[in-house]
Formats: C-alpha cells, sequence, structure tokens
C-alpha cells in the first residue's frame, strides 16, 4: 500500500507540475537541417542484425515499468503477465513523457503544453519509485524519444540530424544510469513500426527506425547491464507490419494496445521476451559485442 501510495502522490505531483510551471519556453527557430543527410542510416526496424542472448540471470521478483502512453497503454495487462511468472510489477509510466530528460517541442521548436512538467517529474519519480521499490528489471518502453527537445543548458537538439543523435543518445545514457543505480538489469523494448494502414502517425512512429537504431546503439555499448528485446518480433510476422496479427488487432490506432484482449495477447509473448533479451549486433560487422566477464 505504501508503494501505491507514493506512486500515486508521485503522479499527482507530475501533474501540479504540468498545471503549474510556465510552459511559454521558447528557443529562437534556426533554419531546419536536412535530417535525412546527417542521420545515420537507420537498421530495418522489423529486422535488425542477428543478435545473441543476454547473459542469464536469476528470475526477477520486482519490475518496473517505464515509458510514455504506449507503456501506459500496455501496462494493466502487462502486470497481470508478469504476476503470472511470479514477477510484482509497477509502473511509472506516464503518457506524452519521455523516459529520457529535456522539454520535447514541436519540429519548430514550441514546446509541447506538459513538456516542461514531464521533464521536471519524471526523473524524480523513477528516483522515488526505483527507492522504494527496488525493481530488479527494469523494462523501457516508449517513443517519444525520438522527438525534438530543449536540453538543460537550453540548446534545441533535433532527432535525426548528426549533433541531435549524440545529444539525445546521452539522455539515453543519463536516463539508463538512473534506472541501474539499484542494480536492476535494464530491457528496452524497440517498438514496432505501425501498419501502412494505420489510422494515425504521429511523428514519433516515423522516426522510429532511427531511435530503434540509436537504442540498439546503447545497448551494444553497454552489453554489461543494458538488452534489447524487438516488439516487432511479435507484432510484425511479415513486412511490412500487418494490422492483424494471429487473427487479432494487436494496436487498434496503430500505436497504442488499447484493446483489453489484444493488449493481454501481446503482454504474454513479452515478458518470457523481457526474461531472455539480446545483446543486438553491429549490422556493420553483423557481431555483438560480448559482455565483459564477471569480477
Amino acid at each position: 500500500m505504501g508503494v501505491a501510495l507514493a506512486v500515486v502522490t508521485a503522479l499527482a505531483l507530475l501533474a501540479g507540475a504540468l498545471s503549474r510551471r510556465e510552459v511559454a519556453t521558447r528557443v529562437s527557430t534556426p533554419p531546419v537541417p536536412s535530417r535525412e543527410a546527417d542521420a545515420a542510416s537507420p537498421e530495418s526496424a522489423s529486422t535488425p542484425a542477428v543478435a545473441q542472448p543476454a547473459p542469464a540471470m536469476p528470475a526477477p521478483r520486482r519490475m518496473l515499468l517505464v515509458g510514455d502512453s504506449v507503456a501506459f497503454s500496455l501496462k494493466d495487462q502487462l502486470l497481470i503477465a508478469a504476476t503470472a511468472h511470479g514477477i510484482a510489477m509497477h509502473s511509472a509510466a506516464a503518457s506524452g513523457c519521455s523516459v529520457i530528460g529535456g522539454v520535447t517541442t514541436t519540429p519548430e521548436g514550441i514546446p509541447f503544453p506538459w513538456a516542461v512538467g514531464c521533464a521536471v517529474a519524471i526523473p524524480a519519480l523513477h528516483e522515488q519509485v526505483i527507492s522504494m521499490v527496488q525493481p530488479e528489471l527494469v523494462v523501457w518502453l516508449s517513443a517519444w524519444e525520438s522527438v525534438d527537445r530543449i536540453l538543460d543548458d537550453g540548446t534545441w537538439v533535433q532527432f535525426g540530424t548528426f549533433e541531435g543523435n549524440q545529444r539525445i543518445k546521452a539522455e539515453i545514457d543519463e536516463a539508463a544510469q538512473r534506472l541501474t543505480a539499484g542494480g536492476a538489469r535494464l530491457v528496452i523494448v524497440t517498438l514496432a513500426p505501425p501498419p501502412p494502414d494505420a489510422p494515425g502517425k504521429h511523428d514519433a512512429m516515423v522516426r522510429l527506425p532511427l531511435l530503434n537504431t540509436l537504442l540498439r546503439e546503447y545497448a551494444r555499448e553497454h552489453a554489461d547491464e543494458v538488452f534489447i528485446v524487438e516488439m516487432a518480433e511479435i507484432l510484425c510476422p511479415t513486412e511490412p507490419c500487418p494490422s492483424t496479427v494471429n487473427g487479432i488487432v494487436p494496436r487498434p490506432d496503430g500505436i497504442h494496445f488499447d484493446d483489453t484482449v489484444s493488449g493481454r495477447w501481446v503482454a504474454d509473448q513479452l515478458v518470457p521476451m523481457l526474461l531472455a533479451p539480446v545483446i543486438p549486433a553491429d549490422p556493420r560487422t553483423n557481431e555483438a559485442r560480448a559482455p565483459a566477464a564477471p569480477g
């Protein structure tokens, strides 16, 4: 009960931050550079290079879910699926909020109305829940990392540019260090691209292939404690990813897992994968970096 109350309190603080903080932050918007010219060529979102299994770990007793509305839409069904494996799951997912830092903006550099509240409250929420729950496994499920943002030093960084991607990667590292500070294993779930007939496509989803590339790259560089699960292995039996899989529609809007029945099917497939994640291979060599030997 104490943990639940603390989480509710933290979420209330998040809501308060959203309403209290000034969100009229603006930066002068420079000419938008060509993102395609500066960005590295992304790996295929649904067919990454061959990976190798992560080192075995004892079955976790406590799991924490972090992420945006994608994670939030799956949390209830993931809780049921995790419980079936003897795992107590807790959630710090918040719709519209990145796992990483920075005030998210439109492509023109205008902060979203809720962005300052997210940037202020999410790191504190993570730290509070980790301190109380002490998870052994942290699951990262989020698309908002592919959105442009204003960082703490006032710099506006654009996802998809070389400089912007490097700054985003540094924010990924800061968040990962926060989430693993208590010794937890971090598993990042790369999101599957939306089906071609998805009713709506947010900019964040359009940029998924490049975000997935950055996340896999980060995991390769930190193969001692950060690992990957590919959601496309569940949702994309063929390319492009179909709307209907195994006779159900997992993502009614092409992004979220709002349907209870299909969400439960996804969660049932996902939990065993979270317990056996992989070290992604470098697409240039098709080899995965082995983790350092312990001790």
